[in-house]
């Protein structure tokens, strides 16, 4: 719901508030994709929710083996629209994603390189 909003640029403060609780609830129980999708929806719509985003930084720092590149590139994008600093998540991802150079694309490549030059 909140990536179909933030795709077409629909801004409704009181949806991503319901969308902003109901993650933090249940933050433990989304998958990867989840996780870098709601962070790049709110960034998209430059939405800061300090709450959010440190509810979902925490949870990927503990799921960084199984994320995936894109979601890699996704999650520090996110962090980087937003000026979010959040260096253990940094560290994390910056790891992560030497381990798994060899899987990115060259688009998940150049997203990742301009997202942590930006932070």
């Amino acid at each position: 719901l909140a990536w179909a909003y933030a795709t077409l640029g629909i801004h409704s403060g009181p949806l991503f508030t319901a969308i902003s609780d109901a993650a933090q609830n249940q933050v433990e129980e989304f998958k990867p994709q989840d996780l870098a999708v709601t962070a790049l929806s709110f960034a998209r719509l430059e939405i800061h929710d300090a709450q959010l985003m440190a509810a979902i930084s925490a949870a990927e720092v503990r799921k960084m083996d199984l994320l995936q590149p894109q979601e890699l590139g996704n999650t520090i994008w996110a962090f980087a629209k937003l000026m979010i600093v959040d260096l253990p998540l940094m560290h994390a991802i910056s790891r992560e994603a030497q381990r798994k150079i060899e899987q990115f694309s060259p688009q998940n490549l150049t997203n990742t390189v301009w997202s942590f030059a930006k932070v």
